[in-house]
């Protein structure tokens, strides 16, 4: 970090996970693998550090991304989480992250004092080569701490910093990121005035779990500021925050209907992936499966370098956590089926008798011949089959040419499929 006296405060921050040590796996025999690991240096992995807006007026959240990465031609195991979540002050050897505020004179820690709908914290084993992992979060006025290092003009810069839980640690430090925080003018400036008098700032990256009554407060603050200033700049973040609102709601409907309208009508902003994820999700939880396809696909295709994207891509993809999402939009999926509970019979006879239940073609591998049985004669959606057998084999189901499935091997999960194995 720059020592910055003569340019007023500066702004860091800590990516602290512990984790529990990093090992290369090298090409040692199959018997010894595990047991005689070399080990590569923690400080070795790399830490990419930017942010969103780079120059932006007071009271506007910043979207600080951070991805870790493997440059190394070998795998690195790690016990570790990697995301950004501020919870607690004491250091765990299995503790989440910390967000940390460094000035040229002092360093505290920035407590968002909650855990972020988006995006999901995740324990990585191993961080294959070339594969990155990123994580968002922003940094909102909120607090004292926060508003003594954001609530004035100038220039910041961030950091971000991991240390691997030893003592003495060893730490990973990414790229320095300069932001320009500017004074608001005009209607902008009137904008803030409001929002501060509300004490809605801190309400504008992910929301904060508030009591019933304070909640209720905060989404009428939300929609008469939303209504006073439809085009401020603080609209595109005050429309998301009060989606997120009805989404803790369970008031689904609304919420989709506002984040439709962001990711349309601010695609550009930094809050729009997560818009366009969110509204996903609300389809989902309300039932619409196909919606929320369609919703997590877009979210690939128009973001694809960020978490949300990587999120959007594990929801359509991890058949045990949403077996509703697999191959979502294919109404013949839903039709139901039984088999003969608790009767023993070869897997590959159980995907012909579904096959020929449906009039749907479903076609597994000759090696797919462990015996499999089902548990109870209650009728289910085919998908929920499907999603069954695709967790059970570590496999992963493809569309063929005939307009029917097959079952093959996942090529992102090779580490579920050796542990299966032995």
């Amino acid at each position: 970090m720059r020592r910055m006296g003569f340019l007023g405060s500066a702004l860091g921050m800590a990516l602290i996970a512990c984790v529990d040590g990093a090992a290369v796996l090298g090409d040692a025999p199959e018997g010894e693998r595990f047991q005689q690991p070399r080990t590569i240096p923690f400080s070795e992995l790399h830490l990419r550090l930017w942010a969103e807006p780079t120059s932006c007026p007071l009271g506007v959240p910043v979207a600080v991304y951070a991805e870790l990465s493997n440059p190394h031609t070998l795998p690195v195991v790690w016990h570790g989480v990697f995301g950004w979540w501020s919870r607690s002050g004491r250091i765990h050897r299995t503790a989440l992250p910390r967000l940390m505020l460094l000035s040229a004179y002092e360093q505290v820690e920035y407590k968002d004092e909650y855990r972020s709908i988006h995006p999901r914290l995740c324990r990585y084993y191993p961080l294959e080569p070339g594969v990155v992992r990123r994580t968002k979060t922003y940094v909102v006025h909120q607090g004292e701490t926060a508003s003594a290092f954001l609530s004035r003009p100038g220039l910041v810069f961030l950091h971000a910093e991991m240390l691997d839980g030893q003592r003495p640690p060893t730490r990973v430090m990414s790229n320095s990121v300069s932001l320009v925080v500017t004074a608001p003018e005009g209607r902008d400036a009137d904008a803030l005035k409001l929002l501060q008098r509300e004490g809605l700032l801190g309400l504008l990256g992910y929301w904060r779990p508030l009591p019933q009554d304070k909640a209720e407060r905060a989404i009428g603050a939300l929609r008469g500021f939303l209504a006073e200033f439809p085009q401020s700049v603080y609209t595109p973040f005050a429309r998301f925050a009060l989606a997120q609102g009805y989404l803790r709601r369970k008031q689904y409907s609304e919420a989709a209907s506002l984040f439709h309208e962001l990711a349309e009508r601010h695609p550009h902003a930094p809050v729009a992936e997560d818009a366009l994820f969110l509204l996903g999700e609300c389809c989902r939880l309300s039932g619409q499966a196909a919606k929320a396809a369609w919703a997590y696909r877009e979210v690939v295709r128009r973001y694809p370098e960020t978490p949300a994207a990587t999120d959007a891509l594990e929801t359509l993809t991890d058949v045990r956590g949403y077996p509703e999402m697999l191959f979502a939009e294919d109404r013949r999926l839903d039709t139901e089926i039984s088999f003969p509970p608790n009767e023993i019979v070869a897997f590959e006879t159980a995907v012909a008798t579904a096959s020929r239940l449906t009039g749907l073609v479903l076609e597994v591998r000759p090696e797919d011949r462990r015996p499999w049985i089902c548990r109870d004669a209650q009728k289910r959606p085919l998908r929920s089959f499907m999603a069954d057998w695709a967790s059970r084999e570590n496999g992963i189901w493809t569309p063929t040419a005939t307009g029917g499935y097959r079952l093959g091997p996942d090529p992102y999960n090779k580490a579920a499929s050796k542990c299966s194995d032995q």
